[in-house]
């Protein structure tokens, strides 16, 4: 059954979700009907970058269940947080997931609308080639019977789908701060990113999406920088060094930890204030 969860009050709503004056629906939706939905990735999102272990846990996982005798039987895959706005859903926790049983599907020659989704790093552009490899090569190894193992995916493999109906922006933010998706921490520059976009207007839609992309390109050329163990990125040298010592002093600590911090409290000591 598909629940509405309003204070303590649960009962049956329908299963396609409409756009209510509650904030958070809950439903139980089996892998087709995620896919029915219009599923986006926010800019906010960490880019895709599951690795080859994930992606042969999730394989052996779903061949496991599919082979099993009793073809009704149910596999919850966990919960997946959406964010319903402007008749669209993005994806809040589970992109992971997703889009590695997106490219399962495929391979299984069946479309879905995530893949249509514009992948602009060149990380994750590597990771989706090289996991379609992997998906590819396992299908043809290990599937005999792929009808079934399709019908498997597309009507036993359920979910709870957590959607924030038309809520703040604010809220979406706080439930990505908080999820990780299976096997990917959420590191210290997807949560500062998802901070600072945050106070942005939901007005100024063009210039979040500018910010988030150029906060990208940083991340990604900074990756592109570091040739050696010992090379560090100009982000990971502001945010990681300046800023940590900063918040040192600012906590009355010492923030000269080596000889070579002495400039960060010289550079700063002169202002008569520092608000929070």
């Amino acid at each position: 059954h598909n629940f509405n969860i309003i204070g303590i009050a649960i009962f049956p709503i329908k299963n396609n979700p409409p756009a209510t004056k509650e904030k958070v629906d809950l439903y139980q939706y089996v892998l087709r009907e995620v896919y029915e939905l219009n599923l986006h990735i926010p800019d906010y999102q960490r880019i895709y970058c599951w690795d080859e272990k994930n992606v042969r846990c999730l394989l052996n996982d779903l061949s496991n269940h599919s082979s099993q005798d009793h073809e009704d039987i149910r596999y919850r895959l966990g919960t997946i947080i959406l964010h319903y706005h402007d008749q669209k859903y993005d994806i809040i926790d589970g992109q992971q997931r997703l889009v590695t049983l997106a490219l399962l599907l495929e391979t299984l020659g069946v479309s879905t609308c995530l893949l249509n989704e514009r992948f602009e790093s060149s990380e994750a552009k590597e990771y989706i080639r090289y996991n379609k490899y992997l998906v590819d090569d396992y299908v043809r190894k290990h599937i005999t019977d792929r009808n079934k193992f399709k019908h498997s995916l597309l009507y036993n493999i359920d979910f709870s789908v957590l959607i924030l109906q038309n809520s703040s922006i604010d809220i979406a933010y706080t439930f990505f701060s908080n999820e990780n998706s299976r096997g990917v921490a959420l590191t210290d520059y997807d949560l500062l990113k998802a901070h600072h976009l945050r106070f942005i207007p939901d007005s100024l839609e063009k210039q979040s999406e500018k910010v988030a992309k150029n906060w990208n390109i940083m991340i990604e050329n900074g990756r592109h920088q570091t040739n050696t163990e010992n090379d560090i990125p100009d982000y990971v040298r502001t945010l990681d060094t300046y800023l940590y010592h900063i918040r040192r002093w600012m906590r009355k600590e010492n923030p000269e930890l080596y000889p070579e911090d002495r400039h960060i409290k010289s550079e700063y000591q002169a202002a008569p204030t520092m608000p929070d």
